[in-house]
């Protein structure tokens, strides 16, 4: 569960021009408000959400969803 992305991830930060997102609007955005504590919020959804699918338990998925939701939109959230 955690390796495929982790892997993709060092790939992608290795082997691609990813300055054109960085540029964007998405990437000013991200790099404004994605502290380390908004990327705790998504991981600690993600397990929660993990957690979910073993239970197989829609209403732990759907909670854990919201929370990695609320990690990424927390910036436009305060900002509205």
């Amino acid at each position: 569960m955690l390796a495929p992305p982790l892997l993709v991830s060092l790939l992608l930060m290795r082997y691609a021009d990813l300055e054109p997102y960085r540029q964007s609007a998405f990437g000013k955005y991200i790099a404004r408000s994605m502290s380390h504590a908004m990327e705790a919020v998504r991981l600690a959804g993600m397990a929660v959400t993990a957690l979910g699918a073993w239970h197989q338990s829609l209403w732990i998925i759907v909670a854990g969803s919201a929370i990695v939701l609320f990690g990424w939109l927390r910036g436009k959230i305060s900002n509205a």
